[in-house]
């Protein structure tokens, strides 16, 4: 609703200009495209270039581009060991993570060199140009410096990314190969397997490992039930054991393999392989209220993506004047905003769109999620600068 509001405002101030400009060309036909002007911009849109024509006395059209420049900033996620009790405080929780986590990587960098920080970096990163089209009307006949401002952006759909930094990769492998060696523990697995022979843990860690839980990235809660966007696959083996509920009755069978001859004797019968596919697109995979934490991919990575429309209206208004004494070099403030169709949509790699899915989301990026919630349009403040050639 809020986008073809936007949409049909802009629209109808640019039509706006048209029956406009023909009446007063009618009776200004000196004032019609007889100059133009090249100018360059800088601001909140980026760097920029434009050309611009008179339309009228009062009325002049811009065409041009923008481009963001590359610039980053970091964001932060911390790491969640298992499930936080809530019989006890934020407080406790956050010192029983600590405890859990330190003690992980001290394993961890026994079994792999590597210890995994309690927090991955997350670099922002903006990569969106633009195209622009607008009218500038000058509505005060005795003061040209005043302007206001109706037109469009086009744009592309993707305007920016966020990943780990490349000195977090160690920490997210550490933290890969400990869930791996969770689940093999959870279904009773060897650790480690070479030639057929498999390594198994001390039964103190064995036990450590099934009292602490996955390790993920918590970042927030899932307001409403959540469909999977795509096809998702599994990202570890998943085997048959027997399964209780909290009151210790058996609600799934364990399914061992007892023939010798079966060469997964000894162990849980194989339910799904890795890459198997777990949820087709469609299907239920969270509950409203529930934790949604990120894992890293196989390429050791946490991503998300930002979206936008590609078309975004502008209305805004702006003060000008010429700085040099031949009045051919001018220079201009514009102020306005950008509507680009609501708040941005911001998907994770699992295709979970943290902006609309999500509420009590964790640290640095919940705080700038809520700033992007609070601006369902983009604000300009550009500078220009502009040089009449003709």
């Amino acid at each position: 609703m809020l986008r073809r509001r936007t949409i049909t405002l802009a629209t109808t101030l640019i039509l706006a200009v048209g029956p406009l400009c023909a009446q007063l060309t009618e009776t200004t036909d000196k004032k019609h495209f007889n100059h133009l002007d090249v100018g360059v911009t800088a601001g909140s849109t980026g760097f920029g270039f434009d050309l611009s024509m008179p339309v009228g006395e009062y009325v002049n059209l811009r065409a041009g581009a923008a481009f963001m420049p590359h610039f980053t900033k970091d964001m932060h996620f911390g790491v969640q060991v298992g499930d936080d009790d809530p019989t006890k405080t934020a407080e406790e929780n956050r010192s029983i993570q600590n405890q859990k986590f330190n003690r992980l990587a001290e394993i961890l960098e026994g079994f792999t060199g590597y210890a995994p920080k309690n927090n991955v970096t997350m670099v922002g990163e903006p990569s969106f140009n633009q195209f622009k089209l607008m009218a500038d009307i000058h509505p005060f006949k005795n003061n040209k410096n005043w302007h206001f401002t109706a037109g469009f952006y086009i744009g592309n759909h993707h305007v920016a990314n966020a990943f780990n930094t490349r000195e977090d990769m160690p920490s997210l492998m550490a933290v890969k190969m400990y869930n791996k060696i969770y689940w093999n523990v959870i279904y009773e697995q060897s650790v480690f397997s070479f030639n057929g022979s498999g390594m198994e843990l001390e039964p103190w860690m064995n036990q450590a490992f099934k009292s602490y839980g996955s390790m993920s990235y918590a970042v927030g809660k899932f307001k409403h039930d959540f469909y999977a966007t795509q096809d998702m696959y599994y990202d570890h083996n998943v085997y048959a054991i027997e399964i209780q509920d909290k009151d210790g009755n058996i609600i799934q069978e364990a399914q061992f393999v007892e023939d010798e001859d079966d060469p997964n004797f000894g162990n849980y019968v194989l339910l799904h392989k890795k890459g198997d596919l777990q949820y087709r697109k469609g299907d239920l995979v969270y509950k409203a209220g529930e934790e949604y934490r990120m894992t890293p991919d196989d390429n050791m990575m946490v991503k998300a993506k930002a979206f936008v429309n590609t078309f975004r209206p502008y209305i805004g208004f702006g003060y000008g004047g010429p700085i040099t004494k031949d009045k051919r070099t001018t220079l201009s403030f514009d102020c306005g905003a950008i509507f680009w169709g609501g708040k941005p949509s911001i998907i994770t790699q699992d295709g979970v769109d943290m902006v609309r899915d999500l509420t009590d989301v964790n640290g640095q990026v919940g705080h700038y999620l809520n700033i992007i919630k609070s601006f369902p349009v983009y604000p300009v403040l550009d500078i220009r600068i502009a040089h009449t050639i003709f």
